[in-house]
């Protein structure tokens, strides 16, 4: 089998489990009280949190990346935390999340991508945008802050304008995809293979 075409497989079985609608979760009331002061908490606070909601996971980390990419990042401070990106995603002066989690259950090998999105009455959506099993994703995935702006689609000459930050998630020397908040949801773009 050509390169090509093995890349092409590994972008397929990567994207063509992405949920096109993530489920929404609404934060219950014993959560919002430790959600409130979510603008000042650190990744190692939000993890405190994001225990309660999915106690057999946590916050990917540095260390949790293959030795190719740990390489390539060259143990830059800013990747320090690759599965945790914060920033005002909806443009209403609230901080938001997104996570990547890894399950801590033996032999699992299963990760989540998580984005959390404030509002002005101190409650929080989760909306779990996928859930990943295998060692291909182990170690490959990671999350980077992406600025407002023009975001170019994979593959073609259409631009898209987002106007708040914006999450990339990143399959490693693969595939990457922008999510951002647009109309009230999240939406994405394909921004690579």
């Amino acid at each position: 089998m050509k390169l090509d075409s093995l890349i092409k497989i590994k972008r397929t079985l990567f994207f063509s489990v992405m949920v096109l609608f993530p489920l929404v979760f609404i934060v219950s009331k014993g959560e919002i009280s430790a959600l409130n002061n979510m603008t000042s908490m650190s990744s190692s606070d939000i993890e405190i949190v994001i225990r309660k909601r999915y106690p057999d996971y946590r916050i990917l980390k540095y260390s949790d990346l293959g030795k190719g990419l740990q390489e390539y990042f060259g143990g830059s401070p800013s990747q320090s935390s690759p599965g945790y990106v914060t920033d005002d995603f909806t443009g209403d002066n609230i901080i938001d999340h997104a996570v990547l989690l890894i399950s801590e259950k033996k032999h699992s090998n299963k990760l989540k991508f998580v984005i959390i999105i404030g509002n002005k009455k101190g409650s929080y959506k989760w909306f779990e945008i996928h859930e990943w099993k295998g060692e291909l994703y182990l170690g490959n995935t990671y999350l980077v802050r992406v600025r407002p702006g023009e975001v170019k689609e994979y593959d073609s000459m259409k631009t898209r304008f987002i106007k708040n930050p914006g999450v990339k998630l990143v399959l490693y020397e693969s595939a990457s995809r922008v999510y951002y908040w647009e109309n009230k949801k999240i939406s994405y773009i394909q921004t690579s293979d």
